[in-house]
């Protein structure tokens, strides 16, 4: 570990000019307990202090208060800053966090801008190693074999460099749960710099930052999907030395008790769940996200579209289909575009799941899990009977859309038992009504990322496999971009000449990996963040 680790922590409920939040003090306040009892030296500001103490969060304390800390962090150092408040943008773009005293009208002057204040001091720091973590709205990041606990620490401390972290992208909410009385990125911080992240939780020895994002990213889709299928995707930017820095290490102490981390600020617990974000939701300036994500159904996808088409007649009310991309964005967004190709599924009631990450995916879960998880969704019994029964119910009103992603040869047994434990019964309950509702569907869609081959022998319940999407050619990005929609939306960014030369030269330059074709566009449209800034348009909405 170096030698002396310290922590700058902010959290603000309450403000001038905006709607209070819940929970940020709650974050920083456990996040301090949990940094205290691992050898951390922490400095924390947040509002239920006296508005005339130094610990309060105004703009003119928190630069001070950090100023002095930086004082006494020396070269061996390692520096942590965590801010929980509202985040903004402002008009030409530029990423700001919200502070107590903080004035819509003089947002310049009175918040504190992140890139021209935050981002330097902190580099300017003497700490070998810093990382800045930001728990707010549209504030992102930009662009940007396990190893024994041994010698991890000495890469480690070979390490030096500026990490920055934030919960969501520059369009993305950072949300609070009053289900986990925090906001998901701390929780999820917390939980992970404790031991969850490591590579052995149940026995934890190091915690590195690499491990803590990894674990983060994975448990912050899983259970935003769950609860509401919201999007927030974590992001993270490195400056320096290659390497991985050790926020934790247990090889002589235990982790300490989350219990006793969480415990003081935890009300009674609620029995719903309700995200509320950190910010004000910035428009994309001279274009519709929307618009762009039209342009992008597009792309080559037909012969998925054609094969869709073909397996969704009016006569045929229940059918599977497995796709295949190697990305798990991508897999979401064919899943979209071959939803829009079905008729009559506008108002369907929308099932997703990413399979890794939730219960059934893991290590002891199963189908039970998904019993479990669809009868809390249905509020119904969780006896696979009553949530057939309940899915039949919906069924007689509203298409049902039943998403299932990142489906490896890991989980091939679990994908043969839902196959035939959850969609034959559901299928044949569907194919035995007497008299069908006017314009229903039953539809399930099995996202892979490497193909799996199922024992399930070809039936109603069989699903219909599609050509895997495995690379849009040069030739097809071209003739996209030269089409009439699709060029009248990039002469918005580009002039003829450059677009010109882009369509005719620069492409053919281009990997072939739809991921990386959709990245590359993403930045001619000037999403800085990539797929990230245009993700939540195309997931289904659960």
């Amino acid at each position: 570990m170096p030698r002396k680790c310290w922590a700058f922590l902010v959290g603000v409920n309450e403000y001038l000019d905006y709607a209070p939040l819940r929970h940020c003090v709650d974050d920083v306040r456990a996040l301090e307990r949990l940094l205290d009892a691992i050898g951390y030296v922490p400095v924390c500001l947040h509002d239920r202090m006296d508005p005339r103490s130094e610990p309060y969060p105004s703009r003119n304390n928190i630069e001070t208060e950090l100023e002095i800390l930086l004082e006494k962090v020396t070269e061996d150092d390692l520096l942590l800053v965590y801010f929980a408040c509202h985040g903004v943008r402002t008009a030409d773009g530029k990423p700001m966090l919200v502070v107590s005293e903080t004035r819509k009208r003089k947002l310049g002057n009175t918040a504190i801008s992140i890139v021209d204040y935050l981002e330097p001091t902190i580099r300017a720091s003497s700490a070998k190693q810093k990382v800045l973590m930001l728990d707010a709205c549209f504030v992102g990041t930009g662009r940007g074999e396990r190893d024994p606990a041994d010698y991890l620490r000495r890469v480690s401390d070979l390490t030096s460099g500026f990490e920055i972290l934030s919960a969501s992208t520059e369009r993305q909410e950072a949300l609070e749960s009053s289900e986990l009385q925090h906001g998901i990125f701390c929780h999820f911080l917390l939980k992970g710099i404790a031991g969850a992240a490591a590579m052995q939780p149940e026995a934890p020895t190091v915690v590195m930052l690499s491990m803590l994002r990894n674990y983060m990213r994975a448990e912050i889709d899983e259970y935003t999907t769950r609860n509401g299928n919201f999007i927030q995707i974590p992001q993270h930017r490195s400056e320096g030395d290659a390497g991985d820095f050790m926020l934790a290490d247990y090889s002589r102490n235990s982790p300490p008790d989350l219990d006793q981390v969480f415990s003081s600020d935890r009300n009674e617990a609620t029995t719903t769940v309700s995200l509320q974000g950190r910010g004000i939701s910035p428009e994309l300036e001279g274009r519709s996200a929307s618009q762009i994500v039209e342009c992008l159904w597009s792309l080559d996808c037909e012969p998925q579209c054609q094969a869709v088409r073909a397996g969704t007649p009016r006569s045929r009310r229940a059918v599977a289909f497995v796709v295949q991309a190697k990305d798990s964005r991508i897999q979401h967004w064919l899943v979209k575009r071959l939803v829009h190709q079905i008729p009559n599924v506008a108002n369907a009631r929308v099932f997703p799941f990413n399979v890794p990450t939730h219960p059934m995916g893991k290590r002891g879960g199963g189908v039970g899990e998904l019993w479990l998880d669809l009868a809390e969704k249905l509020k119904c019994k969780s006896e696979p009977s009553a949530v057939i029964e309940a899915l039949i119910q919906t069924y007689q009103s509203q298409p049902i859309i039943v998403a299932m992603y990142g489906w490896s040869p890991r989980l091939m047994k679990l994908q043969e038992q839902i196959l035939e434990q959850f969609w034959r019964p559901l299928i044949e309950m569907v194919g035995g009504m007497e008299q069908q509702p006017l314009r229903s569907r039953c539809i399930l869609f099995l996202a892979e990322g490497q193909p799996i081959t199922t024992a399930i022998p070809k039936s109603a319940v069989a699903p219909i496999r599609l050509d895997p999407l495995a690379a849009i050619t040069h030739e097809h990005v071209q003739q996209w971009m030269d089409c009439d929609e699709v060029y009248s939306l990039l002469k918005q960014f580009l002039p003829d000449a450059e677009l010109s030369t882009l369509i005719d030269q620069e492409v053919a330059g281009w990997s072939t990996d739809p991921a990386s074709v959709i990245e590359e566009i993403c930045y001619i449209f000037e999403l800085d963040n990539g797929i990230a800034d245009i993700e939540v348009e195309w997931r289904l909405a659960g």
